[in-house]
């Protein structure tokens, strides 16, 4: 089979690789669709491209995370059979854990994150397969098990968003996106910042009330002019930067909330100053549970136009062109379709 590999330095090979053989409980999928996510941009440009987000939790060297695609071979597994359509929840736990036990399988301490999807075939635990209606698409299967619609519906879930919420989402890439998709489904008041001028009209398409841009004056009183001085109930922070950090810990009212989506390994904050004084909620926010995917689908089947965050689609022997496209941020959601 074809499958992508990172070089560094930009460049990405297709290698021809073995067909994944089967281990006890796992089901071979012929891959329909593999999305691009802003977490592997670190390894398409690092001169150490093994370096990919997971660390030794990966299961595989070949990149991409969010998949879906029909079951070829079911192994022993005896909850799906050959010809099903599927999605994959890539937070895998050790099944017997307080954790796994609760659907909440990305707290469990041996937790595996199964990545390899950048290929036209892999193996992934059975169950761990979230089943595709027909009326869904495999491109938008890739959003709804996926980071893209996930992640955006376990934010609003845990904030309980309502219809009087004024919320600034700080990044609109695909998970900022997603999170804007979402939050206006849920007829929240959406705010969204981004230095990008083609992903904040992505934003007001998907039905942003106001856009930012902060290479265009001061970002941070033009959201403070927008929420009546007061600044947004809740603030999402999908970037992962110390700057944004504290941009989002800064524009936040008092008494509010910043979640926090975006990977930051570190970031200089004033507690005393930006949080206690101010008495803010923090949270952060990795993935959904496994047992939200139902509601997702349900979500799905209510109206959310979730393939609207779809921009790109690529074949497998294309996706150093979708990687080069998508880093310069001219894209929405990236689809690959080996």
């Amino acid at each position: 089979m074809k499958a992508a590999r990172f070089l560094g330095k930009k460049r990405i090979e297709l290698r021809e690789r073995d067909i994944p053989k089967l281990k006890d409980g796992e089901v071979l999928l012929k891959v329909k669709a593999s999305g691009l996510c802003g977490s592997e941009l670190g390894p398409f440009r690092s001169s150490n491209p093994s370096d990919m987000p997971g660390g030794e939790r990966l299961v595989s060297d070949i990149p991409g995370h969010e998949m879906a695609g029909e079951v070829v071979n079911r192994g022993s597994a005896k909850n799906v059979k050959v010809g099903d359509r599927v999605g994959v929840h890539i937070f895998v736990g050790c099944g017997h854990c307080e954790y796994c036990k609760q659907g909440r399988q990305v707290f469990c301490d041996e937790l595996k994150i199964w990545n390899g999807s950048h290929a036209e075939f892999i193996a992934v635990p059975a169950d761990y397969c979230l089943p595709l209606p027909d009326e869904v698409s495999y491109d938008v299967g890739v959003l709804l098990s996926g980071d893209a619609v996930g992640v955006a519906y376990h934010i609003s879930k845990r904030l309980r968003i309502s219809a009087l919420d004024n919320i600034a989402v700080i990044g609109a890439g695909p998970i900022g996106l997603g999170v804007i998709l979402v939050l206006k489904f849920l007829d929240a008041r959406v705010l969204a910042v981004d230095l990008i001028d083609y992903r904040l009209n992505l934003a007001k398409e998907l039905g942003a009330d106001y856009v930012v841009n902060p290479r265009r004056g001061n970002a941070e009183e033009r959201i403070r002019d927008l929420t009546q001085g007061k600044g947004p109930d809740m603030a999402i922070e999908c970037v992962g930067k110390d700057s944004t950090t504290n941009f989002g810990l800064n524009i936040v009212k008092k008494g509010g909330i910043l979640v926090l989506v975006g990977e930051t390994p570190q970031a200089m904050i004033k507690p005393s100053e930006q949080i206690i004084h101010r008495e803010l909620t923090i949270m952060g926010s990795l993935y959904y549970y496994i047992n939200e995917y139902n509601e997702i689908l349900n979500l799905y089947h209510r109206g959310l136009p979730a393939e609207k965050l779809i921009t790109h689609r690529f074949g497998l022997e294309d996706i150093e062109k979708a990687f080069h496209l998508f880093e310069q941020g001219q894209t929405g959601k990236v689809i690959i379709n080996p």
